[in-house]
């Protein structure tokens, strides 16, 4: 592999895989959790990849077995070397990224305070928006776009974090051209250590979630006090 290859795991279910293996991958609009807009998600890491499917589509149950005869991760290599990458990570990339922003508010006035309050989905979903309007390219001129993203895995109260060191940081790949995808295959969920990640993410999921209800009910608490005065 060349320097301008990237290793990406996407996670599905069973049948979505074979139907991506038998045909090819679909792009996702910019729904929820697809903040860099349409196009065809990667993580970085495999514990994100089995994390996915277990959110989306085990329903609650946290058998191994189970996840397993429900789920799959396919495993992308991701070639960019003829191709435009956009890495938000980067200073350069996140310095051409507000560029186009800047570019924007100037041409669209009437844009500016959707960019300056809204979210990053929200962003992305107006640049598409303008794209298809004016039939210019903003964010759909990039091939590839890579951002990072912190993820709280366990709850922050509980688990103290030591060092200076930036904890789980997830990274996502979002492939809006499908000829940098150069090969691709389902991988073996066992030989990728995947019980051990599949553990790993149900504690701290259950960590996290136990965290959250405490919140939730010391904020209750707090409320029906302050009413029953």
């Amino acid at each position: 592999m060349n320097e301008k290859t990237l290793i990406g795991y996407h996670g599905t279910t069973k049948e979505c895989c074979a139907n991506i293996l038998l045909h090819k991958f679909d792009a996702s609009k910019a729904l929820e959790g697809h903040w860099l807009g349409t196009g065809i998600y990667f993580y970085e890491n495999l514990y994100y990849a089995i994390e996915w499917g277990i959110i989306k589509f085990t329903n609650g149950n946290n058998d191994y077995e189970y996840y397993k005869e429900q789920c799959a991760v396919i495993k992308c290599i991701l070639n960019y070397e003829e191709y435009n990458l956009l890495d938000l990570n980067d200073p350069l990339g996140y310095e051409l990224y507000q560029a186009i922003l800047d570019n924007i508010q100037e041409r669209f006035p009437d844009k500016i305070a959707k960019i300056k309050n809204g979210n990053d989905i929200e962003i992305i979903r107006l640049l598409e928006e303008l794209e298809y309007k004016t039939g210019e390219k903003y964010i759909s001129m990039f091939d590839i776009i890579i951002a990072d993203y912190p993820k709280d895995i366990y709850g922050k109260k509980i688990k103290k974090q030591y060092g200076n060191f930036l904890p789980c940081i997830q990274k996502q790949i979002c492939v809006k051209n499908e000829k940098v995808i150069e090969s691709y295959r389902e991988i073996d969920i066992d030989a990728e250590n995947g019980k051990l990640y599949f553990d790993t993410i149900i504690k701290n999921r259950e960590v996290y979630e136990n965290e959250k209800q405490s919140r939730i009910i010391a904020k209750t608490i707090r409320k029906n006090k302050k009413y029953s005065r």
